[in-house]
């Protein structure tokens, strides 16, 4: 991810069009991709309704010149004329404003509904590997800045007559110029020097506010800092001190856009005084024409009106330019890692696992190297990093009811293997096999149904307790399930929140669960994966942060779950968590030549572990794990097969 204070800007005219080619294909993927079907049909007809509308616009001056000659030649028949033609402009009018406002809602409420569900599918469609090396991009904050500019790109050109306005200005200026060539002239001449000066304005404007940009963004994010870590701050008796130094970054910053918006003041000023002198002049070869008998007095009126309105649609133009190259930086991003393909998919022949079966897992060889989500050749580090084996012939085997546990040292790629059986992302090298066939020849989705995983961290939705025991299961299950089913599972796994169950099933948790203490929130994780009655468990050690006492209710009912002949995959940090919990035990630790982690060894128990396995003995005795030393000596005997070497 790039510094976010790094705004790139065009250096000269070649990359100012270079950006401004890259906006219309931007503008076309969020047409072509995130606008539906109906929404385009509404879009369509706003557009041609307000093309209308722009004739009609243009047509009514033209009447009231017919009213103001035939007023000045006292001629009936021209006054009637006018009259029926400016009325029937009017109706128009209101015609086009009534249909205009209800094709308006129907492709906003289109576009509102439609915009989520398109940008979610493409969030979504990433593989979990992809948004945890892309974090930094492929996150929520990204997508609902993106999102934002999205809909405000959609309010400038759609809603806010945006595109009408350009259309406007094109038939203005064909008026003019089929009234009198010599005012087209002095028209198309007006359009040449604004659009001149708006690509040279905007050009100096964006590399004279970069810095201001840069300045708000840091100030901003001094000032969340600051409420989010209210705490240290009030305790750091640094209250009065952090507001005045907030006070004096916010006036720098201030003075800096002043200066900045005073010069875009000023120069906007000489380019208006030109515009303005443009416009003089077709006045004045207007007035010197009717003295000349060539044009009629009322030729005026529609004269002046469309010199008017050809250059307010410029000065709109302008603004509108502004706001699409401003929404253009957020936009590329969010498309660059939504249309990227993803990692990990299913192949055309992929088979389906059936729902009743809990199948064998082995890992055979597998490797795994780091990758980056782009290498910046600036980077030192990540580059140093980029191909670096993160395993290395990992190999292991699940046999259907058993529960591995996999131990080592923090940061040795205990998480990595889960993630891999998850298939968050694919391995380099080897292959997990699930019944003896290549994980990657069965559909993801039937593989994701047979597993229930507990992070280590509770994920807890805001809602209900029902809600959250019942997010896992498709709308069928949800349907067929029964409150005496979920309380059942509440009983068996001791999900008693006393009197904060205030309405049942129906009590509500907060955002993340924060009506919930800690146990309470991962046992109802653990009643959720309950509930999906899992053929495998994946657990990625779920009692870290807990206390004694409630470690034990949540082992408890970890083991509660894992009853029924459930295979399971468990990190472990703590030994003692997974002792009795587990029936096999495999030690990861990293090899000697850099190579990747890869297994020191495997058991059945933790004595024999403790025989065998170097990493084992100092993680046990740093945990102050007992150990029965007349066990480990028979574990000695063991043969040489049954033993890993790193």
């Amino acid at each position: 991810m790039k510094d976010d204070d790094k705004r790139h800007v065009a250096e000269n005219l070649t990359d100012y069009y270079r950006e401004t080619a890259e906006s219309i294909r931007l503008f076309r993927w969020v047409w072509r991709d995130l606008t539906s079907a109906a929404g385009k049909k509404w879009a369509k007809l706003l557009l041609l309704t307000s093309l209308l509308g722009t004739v009609v616009a243009l047509f009514q001056p033209w009447f009231t010149k017919s009213l103001l000659d035939g007023a000045v030649l006292r001629d009936r028949a021209t006054i009637i004329y006018g009259l029926i033609g400016f009325t029937v402009c009017v109706i128009c009018d209101k015609l086009e404003n009534l249909f205009g406002g209800a094709f308006r809602e129907r492709a906003w409420g289109e576009n509102f509904s439609t915009l989520d569900r398109r940008l979610t599918d493409l969030f979504f469609r990433q593989s979990l590997g992809q948004h945890l090396r892309e974090s930094g991009e492929l996150n929520r904050a990204s997508l609902s800045k993106g999102r934002d500019h999205i809909f405000n790109v959609q309010q400038v050109l759609l809603f806010n007559n945006g595109l009408m306005d350009i259309l406007k200005m094109a038939m203005a200026l064909v008026a003019l110029w089929l009234t009198s060539p010599v005012v087209g002239l002095i028209g198309l001449a007006m359009l040449l020097h604004y659009l001149l000066w708006m690509v040279w304005l905007n050009h100096s404007f964006s590399k004279r506010f970069a810095s201001v940009e840069a300045a708000y963004r840091r100030y901003t994010h001094a000032v969340h800092e600051l409420w989010e870590k209210v705490e240290r701050v009030k305790t750091c008796d640094r209250s009065d001190t952090e507001a005045m130094r907030l006070e004096r970054f916010a006036r720098r910053t201030a003075d800096e856009d002043y200066r900045s918006s005073m010069w875009f003041d000023r120069t906007s000023t000489v380019r208006g005084f030109i515009t303005d002198l443009a416009q003089v002049a077709i006045m004045a070869y207007g007035t010197w024409s009717v003295l000349r008998g060539e044009w009629t007095v009322g030729l005026l009126y529609p004269v002046f009106s469309w010199t008017a309105q050809f250059r307010g649609d410029l000065w709109r133009i302008g603004q509108i330019e502004r706001q699409l190259n401003k929404a253009l930086p957020s936009v590329k991003s969010l498309k660059g890692v939504l249309t990227a393909a993803p990692e990990v998919d299913d192949r055309d022949d992929a088979s389906v696992l059936g729902p009743d079966i809990i199948p064998s897992v082995e890992f055979q060889d597998v490797g795994l190297s780091y990758r980056p989500a782009a290498i910046d050749e600036e980077d030192r580090e990540v580059l140093e990093r980029a191909g670096k084996p993160v395993l290395h012939d990992i190999s292991f085997a699940i046999r259907p009811g058993q529960k591995v546990a996999l131990i080592g040292q923090s940061g040795v790629g205990k998480t990595t293997v889960m993630r891999l059986f998850q298939r968050y992302m694919d391995p380099d090298g080897g292959s997990i096999r699930i019944d003896g066939r290549d994980l990657r020849d069965w559909r993801l989705a039937s593989w994701t149904a047979a597993l229930g995983y507990i992070a280590q961290q509770p994920q807890v939705m805001d809602g209900t307790v029902r809600s959250n025991l019942v997010f896992g299961l498709s709308a069928e299950e949800r349907s067929r399930v029964t409150d005496d089913e979920l309380w059942a599972v509440m009983r068996r796994l001791k999900i008693d929140f006393g009197r904060r169950l205030t309405e049942g099933l129906d009590t509500k948790v907060g955002r993340n669960g924060i009506k919930l203490s800690g146990g309470e929130a991962q046992r109802l994780m653990i009643g959720a994966a309950a509930v999906r009655k899992p053929r495998i468990m994946v657990i990625d050690e779920a009692t870290s942060s807990l206390d004694s006492t409630t470690e034990k209710e949540v082992q408890a009912g970890l083991a509660e779950v894992l009853q029924g002949g459930i295979s399971a995959l468990v990190i472990a940090h703590r030994l003692s968590t997974v002792r009795h919990l587990c029936d096999r035990f495999v030690v990861l630790s990293e090899t000697a030549e850099g190579a990747g982690a890869s297994v020191e060894a495997e058991a059945a128990s933790f004595e024999e572990l403790y025989a065998i396995s170097p990493t084992f003995r100092r993680l046990a005795d740093d945990q102050g794990l007992a150990i029965e030393r007349s066990a480990t000596v028979a574990a000695c005997q063991l043969p040489a097969a049954a033993k890993r070497s790193p």
